[in-house]
């Protein structure tokens, strides 16, 4: 069970990247006016934005810029081990609800609710709406108790220095590569 859901979690990522980059070629400009972001620049971005997901790992990748100090190291790898097992349960969670609910759907036969005819399924909408919903707001928990528990760690100059560095990482990501 845990390898297929594995399995699928690796399938999303191949899938993310090569559509993402679709899209951004479909684009007329880039995100700041330029020319599209090519299939690299879509998964650096990408990339960053699943290190920023692990709050403890990406503060200790910006150990020098912070001046974590030794006890604030060893904290955050703490944390650290600690979150990288929760991000993947939570991952787990939100996939094999995708396919909880994508069989269902496969089972009986019934297509996504936003068709021109028939009949609308109020009650299975709102339920699989609700449910999705309950998914999602546990993932945003656990990502802000995640946070808080990071930001204990931190001085406040150091918790002012993180959007600046999370801009950075994101602006370096989307920076066009040169040969």
């Amino acid at each position: 069970m845990l390898k297929s859901i594995l399995v699928g979690l690796t399938a999303l990522c191949v899938i993310t990247v090569p559509v993402a980059a679709q899209v951004a070629a479909a684009l007329p400009m880039g995100a700041f006016g330029e020319k599209p972001m090519d299939p690299a620049q879509m998964a650096a971005l990408f990339a960053n934005a699943q290190r920023t997901m692990k709050p403890a790992s990406y503060v200790l990748s910006h150990k020098s810029d912070l001046a974590l100090t030794d006890d604030q190291v060893q904290r955050l790898e703490v944390l650290s081990r600690a979150q990288d097992d929760s991000v993947i349960v939570r991952q787990i969670r939100m996939t094999s609800a995708m396919h909880r609910r994508l069989k269902e759907r496969l089972d009986s036969g019934t297509a996504p609710q936003f068709g021109w005819v028939g009949s609308v399924d109020e009650k299975k909408f709102r339920d699989e709406a609700c449910e999705q919903a309950g998914i999602s707001t546990e993932y945003a928990i656990g990502m802000m108790r995640d946070r808080l528990a990071v930001g204990s760690v931190l001085t406040g100059t150091q918790i002012d220095r993180l959007p600046q560095l999370e801009a950075s990482d994101a602006m370096r990501a989307m920076k066009p590569k040169t040969p």
